[in-house]
């Protein structure tokens, strides 16, 4: 593995020196270190980054610092050049540095850096590949046409000679799949980074890559991957990683404004300006630490070979190590060692042999099979077909299976026997396999329209012609043929009966193109059902949300309003998404967050953390969570004040489960178990309104107000009274004055989900060093925790807080459980019970894997709600009561 230096974002006041020291002093470094490269970055009118307009007149300085290391533009964006410029200047480099410049081409992302020719930004992709084979062959020797002063065509080279008589080229791609595909097919090498793809990815993408290189006759092996890592090593691992953490935070504080351009240039839409300062923090926090601990190389040189060895593996052939994300000049020079010293350790590993990191290259067609997840065998694709309109008789079915993706489908297609024997069965033949070919449109179209529908559809779906075709060769007894959905094909609307859908190629069992048939379109005939329900298509996601405040019936259509959501914004197909897969697993990249984020917001009136997205919520955590928000974040709904009680499952078998607010006052933290809980058991939940009552100054006096809420519900008992940290001490202070009313019975459980007896060990919870002694010092640490501070209400919070401080709970003679965590402060590790041993004789430890917070986070919070459902089922017997 090899390692060199890379510079990105240094901006005029990063030395008290010449602006262009740390650069040549690194330069020199990693020529006398063995060091494999030093790259730098082309950047336009923004100060961060300020300093490198013109990559290649820096990399002309290093040439003449240095005699060893090659010079890389990481990255030269070739769609605001002209390459016949850009092949002279790069020539000037190569014999300058005596054959060692080694650029790295991209298309460009940020709008404002096109104006120089702001034509390009919508085609920079197309324009990239073409400008590629231009430098090349113009570094070959090779003339261009140009016109001249004088009008007249003529041809032109460039001079000096190059030294190196091919150029190595290497290809920019960020995330993007079809950049990795296209650096392959082109014999490029690759730069890439992990700001969007961790290590699996990452792996995927490179596999991509090695694969398109064979595919196109290139050696697969031969190209070099190059992957950026923001870099920062030490001596001690720990004290490294906490130095880098403001500098990290500080550089992607003052790149977010960047995510606009960057998600523009994807077609999205991600105003981070828009979000508020605290969430603002959190997100980067949250990358911080995933850059840190899995993404970058942060720490000692040692505790990173292993990282290192999985990035061979996955086929990276060199790490840029980016220097200027934040540090000092000084101290990014006083850690260059540290850099030498990884080098040295992992020269040695190679990426993963060539038999293990890359299949044999496959046909056209299994390439396409490859990109459509879903088959369906003949019988289905016929059903699925019937239910628009498309019936056909037995004689004329000749699809055998279909496999079908996001934008594209493949047939398998078999006519009748005898069909090639006499002139007319030929023609019989030909028409039966046209026209199944031809079905595939129709059937992408109306699939979408159907999703979510049951019956039979009120609409038709009927091919109706196509722009242009050519027939090739003549077709053979078996044919497949594939559909690939044209740029902004659209689902179609009442004001809109006819929509092009794409194109369709016929291919024989070897991939060879027989027929192609280019602008095919299609026509709906009758009414197209725009209800909400078949709003997420793969087809169309661009206008595919319907209007604010949408309400929902029930858990299952929530979570079928959150999938299409879900759906518009990563672009799967509502019905592919599973409600209980992490939505990051799924290809949610922190761009689409922020999306989503807005998405969810204006449509269902609740917000969700960016965070939250990328540390792996599901649909049905989310469905979870906004079926028990406050009544006031629901568009139009009434305000209510104090105790409250929610119904967040209404069902008729076994106790009522009767789940308490815990410090916030909110329902919030429960979100992840009652997804995860029985759908059978009835379950409502207890919060604190907006304003408190003033009566209720302690934990007694407000159990006393949530037992008349419950009553005022005519809610029959027997109850579960259950709660986490301060909701389990309203839970059984609730069951106490049930059991003193003479009402014992209406309690069948009190669950206490790790909760403390005594209120002077709380605070040990929330910091072990210290105490905490005021709500200000508890607020601040629940935001640390992960909170999102627009839900939390001080007020609320310092009454409770101050409840809970005076509060001492008295003996209960009912069964209690206790789900303690396994990780606790020490102090509190002496007692199993946590101090309820000694005020019931009827208690049951469980231990739960975790510590306080995090028994509610996956993997533990599987285990919990395993436990709570074993004890709900047993009590879900007539006449059952829990013994411990």
């Amino acid at each position: 593995m090899d390692i060199g230096l890379f510079f990105f974002s240094s901006d005029e006041e990063a030395s008290s020196l010449g602006k262009y020291d740390l650069v040549l002093h690194a330069a020199r470094f990693a020529d006398s270190h063995g060091l494999s490269a030093i790259w730098v970055p082309e950047r336009h009118f923004a100060s961060l980054g300020c300093l490198y307009p013109n990559p290649l007149v820096l990399l002309a300085a290093c040439a003449r610092e240095t005699s060893r290391i090659a010079l890389g533009t990481g990255s030269l964006v070739l769609p605001l050049h002209d390459p016949l410029r850009v092949a002279e200047e790069l020539s000037m480099v190569d014999n300058l540095s005596q054959g060692r410049v080694r650029p790295a081409f991209a298309s460009g992302w940020t709008p404002a850096d096109f104006c120089f020719f702001p034509e390009r930004y919508a085609k920079r992709h197309a324009y990239l590949e073409s400008a590629i084979q231009s430098v090349r062959q113009l570094w070959r020797g090779e003339t261009i046409e140009r016109t001249a002063g004088d009008g007249q065509r003529v041809a032109v080279r460039i001079f000096p000679t190059p030294v190196q008589p091919q150029l190595p080229v290497a290809v920019t791609a960020a995330g993007n799949p079809a950049t990795f595909e296209m650096a392959g097919r082109i014999g490029a090498n690759l730069l890439t980074h992990m700001l969007d793809q961790d290590e699996s990815g990452l792996k995927e993408r490179i596999a991509l890559y090695r694969r398109a290189r064979g595919d196109a006759g290139h050696d697969p092996m031969a190209g070099r991957v190059t992957l950026m890592l923001h870099t920062f090593l030490g001596a001690d691992h720990d004290q490294t990683r906490d130095a880098a953490r403001a500098p990290l935070c500080n550089y992607l504080r003052a790149n977010a404004g960047l995510l606009k351009g960057l998600a523009a240039s994807r077609g999205r839409t991600a105003n981070i300006d828009a979000l508020p300062a605290s969430e603002v923090d959190a997100f980067i926090g949250f990358l911080v630490d995933r850059f840190a601990a899995a993404r970058a190389l942060i720490g000692q040189p040692d505790r990173l070979i292993g990282f290192v060895e999985r990035l061979a593996q996955a086929g990276v052939n060199e790490i840029a190590s980016l220097l200027d994300f934040g540090p000092s000049t000084s101290e990014i020079c006083d850690r260059l060692k540290y850099i030498a010293t990884l080098a040295e350790a992992v020269r040695e590993i190679r990426p993963m042999p060539a038999d293990v990191a890359y299949e044999q290259p496959r046909s056209p067609i299994d390439a396409i099979r490859g990109r459509c997840p879903e088959r369906l065998d003949g019988q289905g694709f016929y059903a699925l077909a019937e239910r628009f309109g498309a019936t056909l008789g037995p004689s004329f079915k000749g699809i055998r299976e279909v496999w079908l993706g996001t934008n594209e489908a493949l047939a398998r297609i078999e006519v009748p026997r005898g069909w090639n024997e006499r002139p007319a069965g030929i023609l019989r033949g030909r028409s039966i396999a046209i026209h199944n070919a031809l079905m595939l449109p129709a059937l992408l179209f109306g699939r979408a329209l159907l999703e979510g529908q049951e019956d039979q559809a009120s609409f038709m779906i009927l091919p109706t012609g196509f722009t242009s075709h050519r027939e090739l060769a003549e077709l053979g007894p078996v044919i497949w043929a594939h559909m690939r959905r044209a740029e902004g094909a659209t689902r179609p609307t009442q004001n809109q009966r006819r929509t092009v859908a794409g194109d369709v190629d016929m291919l024989a069992p070897d991939g060879t193109i027989l027929i192609e048939v280019r602008g095919f379109g299609y026509a709906v005939l009758g009414d197209v059902d725009q209800s909400p329900s078949e709003t997420a298509s793969a087809i169309d996601v661009s206008d595919s949300v319907p209007p604010a405040a949408v309400t929902f019936k029930d858990a299952s259509d929530l979570e079928r309003l959150l999938r299409e959501r879900v759906a518009s914004v990563i672009g799967f197909r509502a019905s592919e998404i599973a409600p209980s897969e992490p939505l990051r697993n799924l290809g949610l990249d922190s761009i689409m967050a922020i999306e989503l984020r807005g998405v969810i917001e204006r449509d269902l009136g609740y917000r969700v953390s960016i965070v939250r997205f990328l540390e792996g919520v599901t649909i049905r955590d989310l469905a979870a969570e906004i079926a028990i928000k406050p009544p006031q974040a629901i568009p139009n709904s009434p305000v209510e004040e104090g105790p409250q009680v929610v119904w967040l499952r209404q069902a008729h078998q076994g106790p009522c489960l009767v789940l308490v607010h815990a410090l916030d006052g909110e329902l919030f933290v429960y979100a992840p178990l009652l997804a995860r809980l029985q759908a059978d058991v009835p379950i409502v939940g207890l919060r604190l309104g907006t304003t408190v009552p003033e009566a209720v100054v302690t934990i007694s006096e407000l159990a006393a107000h949530y037992i008349e809420a419950l009553d005022a519900q005519d809610l029959s008992g027997p109850y579960v009274m259950a709660g986490w940290s301060l909701g389990g001490a309203l839970a059984q202070e609730m069951a106490r004055q049930l059991e003193g009313q003479g009402r014992g019975a209406d309690v069948a459980l009190v669950m206490l989900i790790d909760v403390l007896a005594k209120a002077e060990d709380h605070s040990a919870l929330f910091s072990p060093e210290k105490d905490l002694n005021s709500a200000q010092q508890v607020l601040d640490r629940l935001v640390e925790r992960g909170a999102s501070p627009d839900t939390l209400d001080p007020q609320k919070v310092h009454i409770l807080f101050e409840a809970r401080r005076r509060h001492q709970p008295n003996p209960y003679r009912g069964s209690m459980v206790l789900l303690r965590a396994t990780e606790a402060p020490q102090p509190l590790m002496r007692d199993p019970g946590l101090g309820w041993s000694a005020l019931s004789d009827r208690l049951e430890v469980v231990p739960i894997p975790g510590d306080h917070f995090t028994i509610l986070s996956e993997p533990n919070i599987s285990v919990l709600a395993q436990r709570i459902r074993h004890l709900l089922h047993k009590l879900a017997t007539p006449g059952a009561k829990h013994e411990p």
